[in-house]
């Protein structure tokens, strides 16, 4: 019963407002096939949770991960796509997590904001510098494998998901969820929208919804609910505003900063 009060809920809230043309992303599922863009964006709300029981140390994971959550909260994120090549840059806690791919390199690296400027670190993984270190990177060749699997990855889960609708990787081997058209609306205060639905065998239940203003998308929220095998509900939700989504993408992103040396090894024949 609880299930059932929670899924109408839900679809209350995504489906129940006066139904409207759709259409609106087109535009941006072009731009996306075009891989010629620019989007900047920032999560404004972001909360996953679980339906604990009274037991003290599950309150505490329970405080724990909602501090998490408000402590990714408002951080920019930018996406350049410009034929084969891309920038992806997401934040959180004081730094920028940066990667370029050009000419079948990747190039990963991290940018902290300083009182005395901007400071880089190449290749920084699990503490550990590989190839790189301040103020140099080293590029490796890009997992063609894992692109021929996944297809694109924009740097955050849940902003690929809500890319992924966007644009769905139907090249890719495992092209992940499939959503469909569940409803278009148009709210009190002029704002159309677009609610797009994912639906597990086991009750779990995906909902995404598109804001557009006089047809430019503004803001993307998402649900999530899955259903756990002792009957317990975790969900997550969050909400992204975009700032920009636009068909000219800026190039100047897809070049190392002038502070980054390139240290990579590159083989024969093989132009930077």
């Amino acid at each position: 019963m609880k299930r059932v009060a929670l899924l109408t809920i839900l679809l209350t809230i995504f489906m129940g407002l006066q139904l409207a043309s759709a259409g609106n992303l087109d535009k941006y599922r072009e731009m996306l096939n075009n891989r010629s863009c620019i989007i900047k964006y920032e999560f404004i709300y972001q909360d996953e949770r679980q339906n604990y029981t009274d037991d003290m140390d599950l309150q505490v994971m329970k405080l724990n991960e909602k501090y998490s959550a408000n402590m990714k909260k408002n951080f920019p994120g930018v996406i350049v796509l410009k034929g084969d090549a891309s920038y992806i840059e997401m934040g959180e806690y004081g730094r920028h997590y940066c990667e370029i791919t050009k000419n079948g390199y990747v190039y990963p690296y991290q940018r902290f904001e300083s009182e005395e400027g901007s400071k880089y670190f190449g290749n920084v993984l699990g503490g550990g510098f590989f190839g790189g270190g301040q103020n140099r990177v080293e590029g490796h060749p890009i997992n063609a494998l894992s692109m021929l699997r996944y297809g694109q990855y924009y740097g955050n889960d849940e902003i690929t998901e809500m890319m992924r609708v966007i644009r769905p990787e139907t090249e890719a081997l495992r092209p992940g969820k499939i959503y469909w058209l569940a409803g278009s609306a148009t709210l009190t205060n002029g704002i159309n929208c677009e609610d797009y639905q994912w639906a597990g065998a086991n009750g779990d239940v995906d909902l995404i919804r598109y804001y557009f203003d006089n047809g430019n998308l503004v803001k993307i929220a998402s649900v999530h609910y899955v259903k756990l095998a002792d009957g317990r509900v975790k969900g997550k939700h969050y909400v992204v505003k975009i700032n920009e989504f636009s068909n000219v993408p800026d190039e100047s992103y897809l070049n190392l900063p002038d502070k980054l040396k390139d240290v990579t090894k590159y083989g024969e024949g093989k132009a930077k």
